[in-house]
């Protein structure tokens, strides 16, 4: 999901069993307000995730462990970005995280 503060929107985790409970685990991947304790994706490393929104695959039958889950995200109302991951939550930039819509 999209996680705003004020100033950047950010992508981070949340899980669900039944669509209503969500959970936010402390990843401590990326830091953010000079702490790590935060449920914010990692894409290309240690680099946190920007965008406005994200629509999230899982396809557990791809052939290959580390494209499991794709995303699409809209970093800004004119710049698409896609990622892929083995885990949904540390993601690596396709096109060098450059907009796909050019």
């Amino acid at each position: 999901y999209s996680a705003h503060d004020g100033s950047r929107r950010r992508i981070a985790f949340a899980s669900s069993k039944d669509g209503f409970t969500w959970v936010k685990p402390k990843l401590g991947l990326v830091e953010y307000r000079k702490g790590r304790e935060n449920n914010l994706v990692a894409l290309d490393g240690e680099q946190p995730m920007l965008g406005m929104s994200a629509l999230v695959v899982h396809d557990p039958d791809d052939p290959d462990p580390a494209r499991r889950f794709k995303m699409i995200r809209e970093a800004s109302s004119t710049d698409l970005r896609a990622a892929v991951s083995a885990d949904g939550i540390r993601w690596t930039s396709l096109n060098g995280d450059r907009d796909i819509l050019k």
